[in-house]
This record gives structure tokens, C-alpha cells and sequence, in this order.
């Protein structure tokens, strides 16, 4: 009686392929060894889409195909020895654009990813004529429009777009479902507090709501989502054990997606650059901070942030000099729970970005050019009677930052007496700078005492043993940012004793003020949560500084915190690690470290 041989499910593609049994050796099966064949595989095949059923045909000829409704078009050849991929999928901006190495009017370049084949095709519909479409995913979301973006806690609401869903998002079940993931987990770790207490969340709600209107921010959120999967994908299967035959060189689809999502965007961007109403658009703003968060995020090759600051610095001259008649170099900072609108958002974000990443990067080259001429006004709130108002509504401290509007404002500070010592020649230039770092440190430390005080008595006034469950979330959420805020303070304290004043790494007054740090970070931020993400810049800085082998006992909360971040998909804690260790090995300061390396990093998240 002849056997019938059952189909493999757990065995090689070849196998799979010719429907028998594989006896699934490695890294070649028998069947394999006796064929010749080469290409012996175990890797599984993936199919996007909702339609599991539906089969995937394959065209003949030199490549394999499989085609996503029209939206994405992936090739691989059929070249065992060959780990390239070209992955074609319809354009976001007209073909005869032909942008492929862009310039900033400032000069800075920024190129397309090399290794990746990019070939429009015809994209006949634009974003905006896709027809009306619902669109829902788990994560409550409410609309930027029904409250103000600093509102704290909300009341539970769904997804709802104010536009219609661009066709790349109806059309593609792919595409929807990275702009889901963005949504879902990118967006929760860009601010500090957690998605239940903060509705309202910009990246969860402002910028995507933008981004229906905008197909280069819309595929930057695409690109975003993309490739935050695709690290966090690499980080575990780097954790795992994979099987000897697989191709480590092989580049996970969605990287190789975010490659070219991301030059898409910039090859639009340039296009709106040329256009004096889309230049001065909320847009197009949008889309070159999400470009500089996207690079400090990853912290990866591209690594263009400067530039894409230094870009937003012009637009928003540009829109200011075009407002007011006249050139003015003033940035008026509202107040944490006065950024009710677009416009107000976006300097809000600029200006976090500008200082935070001034003070974690070194300035090797071009390195006040982001702030030469530029002013901060910030309007916090002096009036007491107020600010203990604001304090009773838990709404003292920036959801947005994690920061409260006058901390920011002593930060950019320190920035400044930072840059301003790397032009000073004469001596007595020096003492000066320093009267001026002790007296921002003794206001820093008298704000940071003070404000604190007065949240306590608040706490002791609101929260009893009587209190709602509801009322103890929100203090703890609150408790959570009075830690990110004074972390943020102390931070800016180490950063003038160090890089301004000169104090060595061996002093007791910063031993102390380096264990006083570790403590609220090993005590109040969460490894997983995202209040971990935003304070990097914090944890780098004051991580960097362990370097006195007395000080050894603290690395132990760096590190944990660190490899969090790296689970989480922040590829740019690598550096941040790197750079860490390096100080400890060779006893010196992170800053020239990086200027002995040449290195531009950032840690603005």
C-alpha cells in the first residue's frame, strides 16, 4: 500500500513547497542535501492583510512578488546568497519631483538611506481624495479640538478624525497598521505621563489629526512607526536564540520601509519649502520637529537633528518677522496650561527641543548656530494666588515636557552660560561667568525648594485617607512629574557646577548632588514607563558623571534604566550607554568624549 506523504507544517520552505515531509534537519533538510539546493530555509513567510485565507500568488520569472492591495510592492531575490531587498510602493509625491540628494538652504545635507532602491510609480488619487472612512483602534482617543492640549486627565473617548483617512491607510492594511502602532505605543513614550492620565497627548491626538491634511507628515508618522517597531523587533530577536540558517544581514521589512517613507518625506518637505504659504504652514513645522524628534529618537545614521532644528529656528523667524512687520528674535514661551492651539504648541515644542538638546550634546561644529540670536520670553506664572491655583488643579507641571514653564526657562539658562564660556578669552570674563553660574544655581535650587514645599502642602490638603481612588491616580501621575521636574532641575545644577564652573568629578558637592538625583530615579521613574524616555537626556548627563569609583554603587539604576529604554525601541539610549561606559573606563567627561569622537548626539525626547 503506498504511503502518501503529509505536508510539513514546521518544515523548510522547499518542503512546504513541494507538499511532503520534511524532517526538518539542520541547517539543510535531507530532502534539500539530495536536491542541491541551496537555499534551505525555515524562515516563515509573512502575509499582511486581514484576509489570512486568500491565497498570495508569486510571478515567474527572477524575483518573488507579493502584492498588499496595491499599496506595497516587496521584491526579494531569489539569490540565496543575497541579503538585498527593493521595496516599491506607490509614491507620496508626484514622480517627476526626481529629488534625490536635498539641501537645506543652510547647507545641510540630508540624502536618502543608502542600500534602498526607491521607484515611484504612478499615484494617480492623493492623499485627500480618499472617501470618508471611520477609523478605531483600541486606545481611547479624543480630538485636539475639545480641550486644551495641558487638560491632564480625560474623560475616555474613540478615535475620531476630523478628516477623512488618506487612501494610503484605507487602502493598505499594512500602512493603518503602523499608523495604529504609532498610536498605540511610539506616542506613549514621547511624553512622560501615562496615555490614561493624558488624553490629550499631542502625538496621540494634534499630529496625527495634522498629519490627515499633510502626505509628508502623514508618511513621517508611517516611517515613525515603522521603524520604532522594527528596533524593538530587533532588540528581542538580538535577546533570542535564532536558528543557524537564518540571514542575519537581512533587513526587517519595516526598516527597510522607514528608509524609504522617511526620503519620501523629505523629498515632499523640500517641495513645501519652495512654496512661501506651505513654508510658513503649521505642517510643515510639524513635519521638520518630528524629523529632529525621529533622529534623536533613533540616534541612528541620519542623524540630521541640528539641521532640522536649526530649519525650524528659520520658519519660525520667518513666521514671526511676517507677523509683526518687523525682524524680531523673541520666542514668546506660554505657560505650560496656556498652549491651547497649534502655533503656541509648536514653539512650546521647538523651544523643549532646542534647549534640552543643547544641553546633552557637545557642540563640536556649527554649535550655537540653532541659537545665535534667539530670545525666550517665557510668560510663567509669577501671580502666587494663581500658580496655587494651577497647583490644585495638578496642572502646574507641563504634561507635554514634564517640566514647569520657569525650570525650562533656567535651563535655557544654563545653555546659554554654557555656550557663552566656549567664547570667553579673558580672565576676568571667566569670573564673571562664574558669579553668574552660582547665582542661576542658587535660584535653581531656591525655585525647586520652594515649589515643592507648596505641592506638599497641596497633597497634605487634598490628598486624605478619604480620598477617591480616581484622586490617588492622579496623584500618583502627579507624583510622577514633580520627580521629572525636579530631576530636570538638579540636572541643570550638575550641567553649570560641571561644564561651567569647573567643578572636578571627585567633589563632594557633586557627590551629593549626584546621589540626590539617582535616589529620585531609582525611586519615582518607573523602569517601562514613559517618564523613563523623556528624562534620557537626565539620565545620560548625570549617568556620565559616575566617575569616581565611589560613585560606582549608582551605575547599577543607570544601566537598568538604559536597557529599558533599548526593550522599549529608544535605539538612541545605545549611544547614551556607550558613551556612559566610556566615562567610567577612562575617567572622562562625556562632553569630550564626544568632541575627541566628533560626535553630534542629542537627548531631547
Amino acid at each position: 500500500m503506498r504511503v502518501t506523504s503529509k505536508r510539513s507544517r514546521g518544515g523548510c520552505r522547499n518542503c512546504k513547497r513541494s507538499k511532503i515531509k520534511c524532517d526538518e534537519r539542520k541547517p539543510k533538510c535531507g530532502h534539500c542535501i539530495r536536491k542541491g539546493k541551496d537555499d534551505c530555509t525555515y524562515s516563515l513567510a509573512l502575509r499582511w492583510g486581514n484576509n489570512p485565507s486568500r491565497s498570495l500568488k508569486t510571478r515567474k520569472g527572477d524575483s518573488k512578488t507579493t502584492l498588499l492591495r496595491d499599496a506595497i510592492n516587496v521584491t526579494s531575490s531569489r539569490d540565496p546568497h543575497s541579503s538585498s531587498a527593493t521595496v516599491n510602493f506607490p509614491s507620496l509625491v508626484p514622480a517627476e519631483a526626481g529629488i534625490e540628494q536635498l539641501l537645506w538652504p543652510t547647507g545641510h545635507e540630508l540624502l536618502s538611506s543608502p542600500g534602498v532602491s526607491y521607484r515611484p510609480q504612478s499615484f494617480k488619487e492623493s492623499f485627500l481624495q480618499a472617501p470618508l472612512s471611520p477609523f478605531s483602534f483600541d486606545s481611547p482617543f479624543s480630538g485636539h479640538s475639545e480641550r486644551p492640549i495641558n487638560s491632564g486627565l480625560a474623560e475616555p473617548g474613540t478615535l475620531e478624525l476630523s478628516h477623512p483617512s488618506p487612501s494610503i491607510l484605507s487602502n493598505s492594511p499594512y500602512f493603518s497598521e503602523l499608523f495604529g502602532f504609532f498610536l498605540r505605543e511610539t506616542s506613549r513614550l514621547l511624553v512622560p505621563v501615562p496615555s490614561y492620565a493624558y488624553r490629550s497627548n499631542p502625538f496621540h491626538t494634534l499630529i496625527p489629526q495634522m498629519a490627515m491634511q499633510s502626505p509628508a507628515l502623514m508618511g513621517l508618522i508611517l516611517a515613525f512607526g515603522a521603524n520604532h517597531r522594527n528596533k524593538m523587533t530587533a532588540y528581542q530577536e538580538q535577546c533570542s536564540f535564532p536558528s543557524l540558517d537564518e540571514k542575519s544581514s537581512a533587513k526587517n521589512i519595516d526598516g527597510l520601509l522607514a528608509d524609504e517613507l522617511l526620503s519620501s518625506t523629505i523629498s515632499q518637505l523640500l517641495v513645501k519649502l519652495m512654496n512661501a504659504e506651505e513654508r510658513r504652514s503649521d505642517t510643515t513645522l510639524a513635519t521638520i520637529l518630528m524629523l529632529a524628534g525621529f533622529d534623536i529618537f533613533f540616534c541612528d545614521t541620519r542623524n540630521k537633528w541640528r539641521a532640522h532644528i536649526l530649519g525650524a529656528k528659520k520658519l519660525l523667524m520667518d513666521r514671526l518677522n511676517s507677523k509683526s512687520g518687523t525682524k524680531t528674535m523673541i520666542f514668546k514661551i506660554p505657560s505650560a496650561n496656556n498652549v491651547l492651539d497649534t502655533e503656541t504648541f509648536l514653539v512650546h515644542w521647538f523651544s523643549y527641543l532646542n534647549i534640552i538638546a543643547s544641553l546633552s550634546s557637545a557642540s563640536p561644529k556649527n554649535s550655537t548656530e540653532a541659537s545665535r540670536g534667539v530670545g525666550y520670553e517665557f510668560c510663567y506664572e509669577d501671580n502666587s494666588a494663581h500658580t496655587h491655583e494651577l497647583r490644585l488643579q495638578l496642572r502646574d507641571i507641563d504634561y507635554f515636557t514634564g517640566v514647569d514653564t520657569k525650570i525650562l526657562s533656567l535651563l535655557a539658562g544654563v545653555s546659554c552660560l554654557i555656550e557663552e564660556k566656549k567664547v570667553i578669552e579673558q580672565p576676568f570674563g571667566i569670573h564673571n561667568l562664574v558669579l553668574k553660574a552660582l547665582e542661576l544655581d542658587h535660584e535653581i535650587r531656591s525655585y525647586l525648594e520652594a515649589s515643592e514645599a507648596a505641592r506638599d502642602r497641596v497633597e497634605s490638603q487634598l490628598l486624605g485617607e478619604d480620598a477617591s481612588s480616581d484622586t490617588k491616580l492622579r496623584f500618583q501621575t502627579y507624583k510622577t512629574m514633580r520627580a521629572t521636574n525636579l530631576i530636570f532641575g538638579l540636572t541643570g545644577v550638575l550641567q553649570l557646577k560641571r561644564r561651567v564652573i569647573g567643578i572636578p568629578h571627585n567633589s563632594k558637592i557633586l557627590k551629593d548632588l549626584l546621589a540626590e538625583v539617582t535616589a529620585l530615579i531609582d525611586k519615582e521613574i518607573p523602569h517601562n514607563s514613559s517618564a523613563a524616555s523623556c528624562i534620557t537626556f537626565c539620565l545620560f548627563c548625570c549617568g556620565c558623571e559616575l566617575i569616581d569609583d565611589n560613585l560606582a554603587c549608582h551605575r547599577e539604576t543607570y544601566t537598568e534604566h538604559i536597557e529599558a529604554l533599548l526593550r522599549k525601541g529608544v535605539t538612541s539610549a545605545l549611544q547614551a550607554q556607550s558613551i556612559m561606559k566610556e566615562c567610567w573606563r577612562e575617567k572622562k567627561c562625556w562632553w569630550e568624549i564626544l568632541e575627541e569622537k566628533n560626535l553630534d548626539l542629542a537627548f531631547a525626547i
